[in-house]
Order: C-alpha cells, then structure tokens, then sequence
C-alpha cells in the first residue's frame, strides 16, 4: 500500500525502484567524477611535497583554503558566503607571503643599495664570510631582522588567528 492507503500497482512500484536506481546511479557518476577531479587538483601539491620544511605545510594548507574559497564563490550556500570567502582569501594571500619567504629582500636590497654590495672571502674550510660591517650598517641589518620577524608574525597570525576564529563558519 501507498502512503495515501491506496493499493501499489505492480508497475508503479517497478517504476519508483527503476527511478530511485537511476537517481542512485547518477548520483554515483557524479561523485565520482567530482572525487576524480578533487584527487587531479591535489598531485601537483603532492608530487612536490616534502617533510623538511615548514613552506610545503603552508602549501598544503593554501591549496584547501584556496578550494574552500571557491567553492563559496561559485555555491553561494550560505549567506554569508562573500564574508567567508573575504576571510579565507586573507588567509591565501598571508600563506602566499609566507611560502615566498621574500620579507627580508626588499630590506636587505635597500642597505646593499645606501653601503654596497658586502664584500665576500673565503675561508680555507671552504667556507664564505662577509666582511665585517660597519655599526651603522650592523645597526640596519638588525633592525631589518627585527622587521622581517613582525611582517612574518603579523602574516602567521592573519592565518592561525583568523583560522582558529572562523574555521567553523566555513562550511555549509
């Protein structure tokens, strides 16, 4: 008997089974290809992964958030998908930053450029040194460590902070 307590005819039962096989079958041909691509999107980040450094963490962790973030550009599941979106690709742009690695560059650039390139020698062990530098060049270089520490900071807490205060916001 049906929901309504009517009698199920022979056919229309064969019908609902054939319909709940077909929406099964489609339902596993797209998972599947879904699953397919999923698994594409990842081999490059896991054929170039390594163990030894902390930037091949920070390339793993861009590549879901990087994913999450589009999923809830193209879906739209939630309302607040714009909000999400807009905090996850804060989180992309600060592991950018951190798997460049590049904050001391631009600063190591501009001493070279006001005292010169450091002159170079080296040691009967093979190994090279920079010749000593003056106080006032010391005093730059330490003070370009210092700002290279508060960029990086700044850039791991604009991930961990935000991830630790929205990650459960992200899903739908």
């Amino acid at each position: 008997m049906s929901k309504s307590n009517k009698p199920v005819s022979y056919i229309d039962r064969v019908l609902e089974i054939i319909e709940d096989w077909a929406d099964d079958i489609v339902s596993f041909f797209h998972r599947g290809v879904y699953r397919i691509c999923h698994i594409y999107s990842w081999l490059p980040i896991i054929w170039n992964d390594s163990d030894w450094d902390h930037a091949f963490l920070y390339i793993v962790l861009r590549h879901k958030i990087k994913r999450m973030r589009a999923r809830h550009e193209k879906h739209r599941v939630i309302s607040d998908w714009k909000k999400v979106a807009g905090q996850l690709k804060t989180v992309e742009l600060a592991l950018d930053r951190l798997i460049d690695d590049g904050y001391m560059l631009d600063q190591f650039m501009a001493i070279q450029k006001k005292y010169g390139r450091p002159e170079e020698f080296k040691e009967e062990s093979g190994l090279i040194r920079l010749a000593p530098m003056s106080k006032a060049q010391s005093k730059e270089v330490r003070a370009a460590g210092k700002r290279e520490m508060a960029l990086r900071d700044k850039d791991m807490d604009a991930v961990f902070d935000t991830m630790r205060e929205h990650i459960q916001e992200w899903w739908d």
